[in-house]
C-alpha cells in the first residue's frame, strides 16, 4: 500500500497515505463546508472484492486511488509521537529539593554505617564483596590455596565481614580473605602470623562460640593497618567443613601452646607446620584424623617433649618429620615404627642421649635422618634396621666416642656422613666399609690419634674427606693413595710433623690438599708425584723454611695453580720450587714470613695474578723491586710492609691494592698513572696528612668503587676532597683522631655509594648527620657517629634511605634515642647496631616501626645498657629474632617469659 493516495479534499489531493498524519485525518472545522456533502466512497482500485462503504456526516470526503499491483502490499506505519508538555520552574524547584534531601540522606546513613562498623562490639554481618579484585598476600594474612589448582577467586573482606572470626573491639588483620565458596579450599597459611584467632573463614555466617573468644592478643599494626597478634590455640571445631577439602596448614610461628584434645580431622591435609610455637604437650590421638598427612614440622618447640610414643602411628604416609629443636631426651623405639614410608627425619638440636636398638627400623624409603647437635654418648648395635635406601647421616655435635659398622644390620646407600665435632678416639675397622658408595666423609673436631688406610681402602666413590681438628701427628704411605675419585682431602689443625712421599701416590683426582695448622718442617720432592691439577694447596702456620726445587716438577705435578705459604719461616721465597709451574701458578701468599729480598727479574713474579706478601719486613729495595718492576698482577697486598713512599706502580693490570699498616704520609698524584684500572684501594693505617693533596689522585682512578681511609691524620674533610668518584660504592673514613672538620658537602658528588664508615673523631665537635645522609640515597650499610646527646629518625631518616640493611649509631655523647629512629626500613635482613654509647636503657616501641617480616639483628656492644625493659623483650620474642649482647659489665634482668638469644662476641 505504498502507493496509496489521497483524492479529496483538495487540501489532501495527490499526497501519499504515508504522509499523512493522524491529526490531518481527523474532523477539523475550519475545513468542514457548510453544507452537508454527499456520501463519501473509499474505493481500493487494487482489490478483488468489493470493500464495505463509508459514509460521514462530520468529516470530508477522502477517496484513496491505488495503481493495481499484483499482491497487496504492505503498509509501514511510524507510531504515534506524543508531544510532551514544556516543564514550568516550579515542578523544576520541587524536584531538584527532593533529590537534594535524597542525597543527603543517603550520605548521612553511609556515614552512619562506617561510624558504628568501626566502634560496633559485634561481627559485620552484611554480605561479602565479591565483586572486588583479589588483594595481594602478605605478611600477616591467611594464604590459601585450591584443590587441583584451581577454585573460587579470593576477595578482600570489609572489616567484621561474614566468615572472619575476630573479637570485640578488635579489627582483623590486613588482607585477610575468603572464598566465595570453601568446597575446594586446599591450603591456609596462618604463618608467620600476626593473627589473635585463626579466620573462622569458611563457616556458615555465624561468629565463633564463646568459647573461642577468650583470647586476648595483642594488637598492631602493619603499613598502617590495625590486626590482632600472636595466635595462641588451635582446635578442631575451626576447620568444620573442611574436611575433606583442606592441603596445606600451616601455623609456624605464633605463641600455639595446644592443639586441643579434639584430634584435627582433616582427612586430605598434606602439609602441617606447626614449627617455632610454644606447644607443651600433644595427646597422642592429636593427628587420628590426618590420614593423608605427608609432611609435618613441629620444629622449634623447645618444650615438646617427651612425646607419646603412638603420636605418629595414624600418619601412614607420612615421607617428611621434623622434630628439631623440639627438647626431645628420649626418642621411642615405636615412636618411627609405623611409618614405612618416612624419607626425611630431622632431629637435630635436641638432647637426645642414646639410640636404641630397632629405633629406624624397616624404613626402606627413609634417604635422611639428622640427628647432629644432640647429646648422644651410645648408638646401640642395629639401631638402623633395614634402611638400605638413606643416601645422609649427620650425627656431627653429640658425644661419641667411637663408632662402628655394626649400628647397620645390614649395606646402604649411604652417601654423606658426617660424625664431626664429637669426642671419637677410635674408628672401628667396619666403621665405613658397610657403606661402598660413600663419597662424602666428615670427621673434623674429634679426637683420633691415628687413621689407617685400611679404613677407606674399599671406598672407590669417595671425593671428599675431612679430618681436620683431630690430633694426627703423622701421615703415613699409602694412607690416601689409590682413591681414583677423591678431589679433596682436608687435614688442617692436626699436630702432623711427618708427611710420607707415598701418603697420595694414585689419586690421580686429588685437587684440594689443606695442610695448614701443623708443624711440618719439610715436605718431600715426590710428595705429590702422580697428581694432574692441585687447584688449591694450603700449607698455612706450618713451620716451613724452604721447598724443594723440584718438588713442582711438570713430571711429578702437571698443574699447581694456588698455594698458601703463609705464616712459615721463609726467609727467601721459594720462587725457584715456584719457577717449574710458571705458566699456571695464579696465586700465591707468602704474608707473615721473614722475608727481606724480593728479586726484581723473577719471571715467576712476573706472571703471578695475585700476590700477597704482607706483614714482611721488606727492604726497600724489595719493594722498589715488587712496584718498580712490569709485572701483570691483578691483586698485590703489602700491608704492613714498612713502606714510607711511593714512587710507582708498574702494573697496568692491577685492580686491588693493599698499602695499609704502612708510614706513608703524602702519595704523589703521578703514581698511580698506569694503575687507571684499580677498583680497590686500602690506604689504612697510615700517616696521610693532607686530603687535598690525596684527592688529586682520584681523576686518575675512574674504576675506584672501594677506598679505605680510616686511621690517617687528616684534620678536615672538605668539599673536593672527594670530588671524580662517581664509581665509588665504598668508604671508609673511621678513627681519623687528629679531624676536626667534616663538611656535608664533601659528599654531594658520590652517587653510587652504598657503604659509608665514619666514626670516632674525639676532636670533632660537630657532625651534620642529617645533611651528610641526605647527599647518599643509595646507602645499604651505614655505621656513623653522632655527637648530639639524642638521635631520631628526622636525622637519621630511613624513610629516604629504602635500601638501608644495616645501621650503625655510635657516639659516647648519645644518651637517648626515639621510639621512631627505625621508621621507614624496610629490608628483609637488618642489623642494628648501637655500639659505643651512653645510652642506658632503650624506648618499649623501638622496634614496633620495623616490619615483622623483617629478621632483626641488634647489637648494643659497648652501651650502658644494664637492663632490658619486657616490653622490648617481648617484641623481641613475638619477632624470634636475635638479640647480640657482649657488654661484660651488663646483665639482664626481666619478669617477661620472652625466648630471646644471647650470643657474645
Amino acid at each position: 500500500m505504498a502507493g496509496l493516495k489521497c483524492k479529496t479534499p483538495e487540501y489532501l489531493q495527490d499526497r501519499l497515505l504515508i504522509e499523512v498524519g493522524d491529526d490531518e485525518l481527523t474532523c477539523d472545522p475550519r475545513r468542514l463546508p457548510t453544507t452537508t456533502p454527499k456520501p463519501t466512497i473509499a474505493i481500493m482500485t487494487s482489490s478483488t472484492s468489493p470493500r464495505p462503504t463509508m459514509t460521514s456526516t462530520t468529516e470530508p470526503e477522502i477517496i484513496w486511488s491505488l495503481a493495481p499491483t499484483k499482491s497487496m502490499p504492505k503498509i509501514k506505519t511510524k507510531p504515534p509521537q506524543m508531544k510532551q508538555a514544556p516543564m514550568n520552574n516550579d515542578d523544576t524547584l520541587i524536584i531538584g529539593i527532593v533529590g537534594g534531601v535524597v542525597a543527603f540522606i543517603a550520605i548521612l546513613i553511609i556515614i552512619i554505617c562506617i561510624v558504628r562498623l568501626r566502634m560496633s562490639s559485634t561481627p559485620y554481618r552484611g554480605p561479602v564483596h565479591m565483586g572486588m579484585p583479589p588483594m595481594p598476600m602478605g605478611p600477616g594474612s591467611v594464604q590459601m590455596s585450591f584443590k587441583g589448582g584451581h577454585g573460587p577467586a579470593l576477595y578482600a573482606v570489609p572489616p567484621y565481614a561474614q566468615s572472619y572470626a575476630t573479637l570485640p573491639h578488635k579489627l582483623p588483620p590486613p588482607h585477610s580473605v575468603v572464598a566465595q565458596s570453601h568446597a575446594n579450599l586446599s591450603q591456609i597459611r596462618p604463618a608467620y602470623s600476626t593473627m589473635g584467632r585463626v579466620p573462622y573463614a569458611f563457616q556458615q555466617q555465624q561468629p565463633p562460640p564463646p568459647s573461642q573468644q577468650n583470647q586476648q592478643p595483642q594488637s598492631t599494626s602493619h603499613n598502617g593497618q590495625p590486626y590482632v597478634t600472636n595466635l595462641i590455640g588451635i582446635s578442631a571445631d575451626i576447620f568444620v567443613g573442611l574436611e575433606g577439602a583442606l592441603q596445606d596448614l600451616r601455623l609456624a610461628q605464633n605463641k600455639i601452646t595446644s592443639v586441643g584434645n579434639v584430634p584435627l580431622v582433616l582427612n586430605h591435609l598434606l602439609k602441617l607446620d606447626l614449627s617455632e610455637n610454644n606447644i607443651v604437650d600433644i595427646p597422642r590421638n592429636a593427628f587420628s584424623g590426618l590420614p593423608a598427612l605427608v609432611h609435618l614440622n613441629l620444629s622449634g618447640n623447645p618444650h615438646l617433649g617427651p612425646i607419646p610414643h603412638s603420636l605418629l602411628t595414624p600418619l601412614k604416609k607420612l615421607r617428611t618429620l621434623d622434630l628439631s629443636k623440639a627438647g626431645l631426651k628420649v626418642l621411642p623405639i615405636e615412636l618411627l615404627a609405623n611409618n614405612p614410608d618416612l624419607q626425611i627425619v630431622n632431629l637435630q638440636n635436641n638432647a637426645i642421649q642414646e639410640i636404641q636398638e630397632g629405633t629406624f627400623s624397616n624404613l626402606r624409603n627413609i634417604t635422611s635422618i639428622d640427628l647432629s647437635n644432640n647429646n648422644i654418648m651410645s648408638i646401640r648395635p642395629s639401631s638402623f634396621v633395614n634402611v638400605m635406601s638413606i643416601q645422609r647421616l649427620s650425627l656431627r655435635g653429640n658425644q661419641l666416642s667411637a663408632f662402628k659398622g655394626e649400628i647397620f644390620n645390614t649395606g646402604t646407600s649411604l652417601e654423606d656422613l658426617d660424625i664431626s665435632n664429637n669426642q671419637i678416639i677410635y674408628l672401628f675397622p667396619s666403621a665405613f666399609r658397610i657403606h661402598p658408595r660413600l663419597k662424602n666423609l666428615d670427621i673434623s673436631s674429634n679426637k683420633l690419634k691415628f687413621f689407617v688406610s685400611e679404613l677407606i681402602g674399599n671406598l672407590q666413590y669417595l671425593e671428599f674427606i675431612n679430618l681436620s681438628g683431630n690430633m694426627l701427628k703423622n701421615i703415613e704411605e699409602l694412607d690416601f693413595a689409590r682413591l681414583p675419585r677423591l678431589r679433596s682431602l682436608l687435614i688442617a689443625r692436626n699436630s702432623i710433623d711427618t708427611l710420607s712421599e707415598m701418603s697420595f701416590h694414585n689419586s690421580t683426582q686429588l685437587q684440594i690438599i689443606d695442610l695448614s695448622d701443623n708443624k711440618l718442617e719439610r715436605i718431600g720432592d715426590r710428595t705429590f708425584e702422580g697428581l694432574v691439577r692441585l687447584e688449591h694447596l694450603n700449607l698455612e702456620g706450618n713451620n716451613l723454611s724452604e721447598l724443594p726445587e723440584t718438588i713442582f716438577e711438570r713430571g711429578k705435578l702437571q698443574m699447581l695453580e694456588n698455594i698458601n705459604l703463609a705464616r712459615n719461616n721463609f726467609e727467601v721465597a721459594p720462587l725457584k720450587s715456584l719457577q717449574r709451574q710458571y705458566f699456571f701458578v695464579s696465586s700465591v701468599n707468602l704474608s707473615q714470613n721473614k722475608l727481606k729480598h724480593i728479586p726484581g727479574d723473577d719471571s715467576i713474579m712476573v706472571n703471578i695474578k695475585e700476590l700477597d706478601l704482607s706483614f714482611n719486613p721488606l727492604s726497600e729495595e724489595a719493594i722498589s723491586n715488587i712496584l718498580s718492576e712490569p709485572k701483570t698482577v691483578r691483586d698485590l697486598n703489602l700491608a704492613g710492609t714498612g713502606i714510607r713512599e711511593i714512587t710507582s706502580l708498574e702494573t697496568p693490570f692491577l685492580q686491588v691494592l693493599n698499602l695499609s699498616l704502612n708510614h706513608i704520609t703524602s702519595v704523589n698524584e703521578r703514581v698511580f698513572s698506569r694503575a687507571t684500572l684499580l677498583e680497590n684501594l686500602d690506604l689504612s693505617g697510615n700517616k696521610l696528612q693532607d686530603m687535598k693533596t690525596v684527592s688529586k689522585i682520584w681523576p686518575t682512578l675512574n674504576s675506584l668503587q672501594y677506598l679505605d681511609l680510616s686511621n690517617n691524620s687528616f684534620e678536615t674533610i672538605s668539599h673536593g676532597d672527594l670530588d671524580n668518584l662517581e664509581m665509588l660504592k665504598s668508604l671508609s673514613i673511621a678513627n681519623l683522631n687528629q679531624c676536626s672538620r667534616i663538611e656535608k658537602n664533601a659528599f654531594k658528588d658520590l652517587p653510587n655509594l652504598s657503604k659509608l664508615r665514619a666514626y670516632n673523631y674525639p676532636r670533632l665537635g660537630y657532625l651534620d648527620v642529617q645533611g651528610i645522609l641526605e647527599a647518599l640515597p643509595g646507602l645499604e650499610t651505614l655505621d656513623i657517629e653522632v655527637k648530639d646527646a639524642a638521635v631520631g629518625s628526622d636525622q637519621i631518616q630511613p624513610s629516604h634511605h629504602p635500601r638501608l640493611k644495616e645501621l650503625g649509631i655510635r657516639g659516647y655523647r648519645l644518651r637517648s634515642i626515639s621510639s621512631g629512629t627505625l621508621a621507614g626500613l624496610k629490608a628483609q635482613d637488618l642489623n642494628i647496631k648501637l655500639r659505643n654509647t651512653s645510652l642506658s636503657s632503650l624506648p618499649p616501641a623501638l622496634l614496633f616501626p620495623v616490619p615483622r617480616s623483617s629478621h632483626l639483628t641488634l647489637d648494643i656492644t659497648g652501651s650502658r645498657i644494664p637492663v632490658l625493659s619486657p616490653q622490648l623483650l617481648s617484641a623481641l620474642d613475638d619477632r624470634r629474632h636475635i638479640l647480640r649482647h657482649s657488654s661484660p659489665s651488663s646483665s639482664f634482668s626481666s619478669s617477661s617469659n620472652a625466648s630471646w638469644k644471647c650470643l657474645n662476641k
